[in-house]
């Protein structure tokens, strides 16, 4: 793996929501939101960082496609958490029990404090994803259960 400035982002396709149904409709508005990993500069092989992102607790959110803007030459694989919780706030910390500890940042054991799903896994320059007609992810808003999204 090429040591670098790691500059990963994770392009997630979203609708809002309509009395909890999921309707791949033309007249919905989708939208694509990108999750970035900020700063974030491995100084080792086998470094596993994560960012977080909280969710609005107001809004739930339908997210049904993600298009990785990542290459295998700088990264090995992405994975999109769903959490109740983060492992932790800090904008990247270390995450993972059996990774190298990069120096200067905080650590978690796990990309979750609490209610971890995984809800998208990319590897070795795989393509983007669009989830089938009426399938989705639902996360946000008040009964989610996934409050927050921690990308590693």
């Amino acid at each position: 793996m090429e040591l670098a400035a790691l500059f990963l982002f994770l392009s997630i396709i979203w609708q809002p929501c309509c009395n909890g149904f999921v309707v791949e409709d033309d007249k919905l508005p989708t939208r694509e939101f990108e999750l970035r990993m900020p700063k974030a500069e491995p100084k080792e092989p086998e470094t596993y960082l994560c960012t977080p992102l909280k969710l609005d607790k107001q809004n739930t959110y339908y997210i049904v496609g993600f298009e990785p803007r990542a290459e295998k030459k700088t990264a090995h694989h992405m994975l999109l958490y769903g959490c109740k919780t983060p492992g932790r706030y800090d904008p990247v910390f270390n995450c993972g029990a059996m990774t190298v500890k990069q120096e200067g940042l905080n650590s978690a054991m796990n990309p979750c404090g609490s209610g971890s799903s995984i809800i998208y896994a990319w590897a070795q320059n795989a393509p983007k994803l669009k989830l089938p007609k009426d399938v989705a992810f639902r996360v946000g808003g008040p009964d989610s259960g996934i409050d927050s999204l921690v990308l590693q």
